[in-house]
C-alpha cells in the first residue's frame, strides 16, 4: 500500500513546507493538506480526492489532519492506514491519493504515499522527486509489461480462420 523513502534532513534550524496545486476542471475542489509541528519535527500530508462528489470533498478535507497527527506519533504507515479506514465511514468509500512526509533536522526524513501523488524535496539547490506515482502505467513500466504490449501491438495480425496473434 504505502512506500517509503528515507534520507537525512540537513541540520538547518528551519524546515519549510510548501504545496502546489492547480485548479480542477470544476468546483468544488477535493484537495486537502495539513502541517503539524512539534518542536523541530514537521509532519505534512496532502490528499487528492477523485471527483467532485460532496463525500469526496469532505473526506479530502478531514483526513490530512488525521494523517499528520497519527503520523507524528505512530509513523506514516499507521497514518495512511487510518485514513484508508476512514473511507469506510461513507456508504460509497471515496477514492483518494495521499502523500505524507515527516522531517526533523538531523533525523531521517520519511515519505509515505499511496496513489498518483508525488513528494519532492528541495535542499536549497536541487529539487528531488522522492516518490513514484502508484498507477497502472507505472506498474506496467516497472514490471516490463509495457514493453511486451508495445511489441505485441507492432506484430502483424492475421484474421483468417485458425489464425492467432503472437
Amino acid at each position: 500500500m504505502a512506500e517509503t523513502r528515507t534520507d537525512r534532513a540537513t541540520d538547518a534550524q528551519t524546515i519549510t513546507v510548501g504545496i502546489a496545486r492547480r485548479p480542477g476542471t470544476e468546483p468544488p475542489c477535493a484537495d486537502g493538506y495539513d502541517v503539524q509541528r512539534r518542536g523541530r519535527r514537521v509532519c505534512a500530508a496532502v490528499v487528492d480526492g477523485a471527483g467532485h462528489d460532496e463525500t469526496v470533498v469532505r473526506y479530502a478535507r478531514v483526513t490530512p489532519p488525521v494523517i499528520t497527527h497519527i503520523g507524528m506519533t505512530m509513523g506514516g504507515l499507521a497514518a495512511l492506514t487510518t485514513a484508508g479506514q476512514m473511507a469506510h465511514a461513507y456508504d460509497v468509500p471515496p477514492h483518494a491519493s495521499a502523500v505524507y512526509a515527516r522531517m526533523e533536522p538531523g533525523q531521517p526524513t520519511t515519505v509515505h504515499w499511496i496513489g498518483d501523488c508525488r513528494a519532492y524535496g528541495w535542499d536549497g539547490k536541487v529539487l528531488t522527486q522522492w516518490s513514484t506515482d502508484q498507477t497502472m502505467g507505472q506498474y506496467l513500466r516497472r514490471n516490463g509489461v509495457a514493453v511486451e504490449l508495445a511489441a505485441m501491438a507492432a506484430a502483424p495480425v492475421s484474421t483468417g480462420p485458425g489464425s492467432h496473434r503472437g
